[in-house]
């Protein structure tokens, strides 16, 4: 027969463990160009730098959501690009501004669903002095 006190203490170590990670976060991109180039998104954990989740989807002409599930509570960092010639990478110039465009934002996720919308765009190209 098992310890009264020890299951109770790995239910509330379980229902711990989920309320932690049990936050949904929707984002929305907008002003992707009009073309059905992928979408590719990165998003870490502000507090530690920790890759949380990558995805990849399809870009729609003007609002793209995209509905991710189980996120740890705190803040987050979400990068994202168009990828418009399908090499999975934020394609740059010689000096390192993105050709692409793209996008960054944070948000603080608390429990439940959460929404960020990210508007896309192009990086102004540095001036030659």
């Amino acid at each position: 027969m098992a310890n009264p006190a020890k299951s109770l203490l790995l239910t509330v170590l379980l229902a711990l463990t989920g309320a932690s990670y049990g936050q949904s976060l929707e984002i929305v991109i907008t002003q992707a160009e009009d073309k059905p180039e992928s979408l590719i998104l990165t998003a870490v954990a502000d507090s530690t730098g920790q890759m949380i989740r990558y995805d990849i989807t399809v870009a729609r002409m003007d609002t793209t959501r995209i509905l991710l599930e189980g996120f740890p509570k705190g803040k987050v960092r979400i990068y994202t690009f168009q990828d418009c010639n399908g090499n999975y990478h934020l394609d740059t110039d010689a000096e390192g501004t993105p050709t692409e465009r793209c996008a960054d934002a944070r948000a603080e996720l608390f429990p439940g669903k959460n929404t960020v919308q990210i508007p896309l765009r192009t990086i102004p190209r540095k001036k030659q002095e």
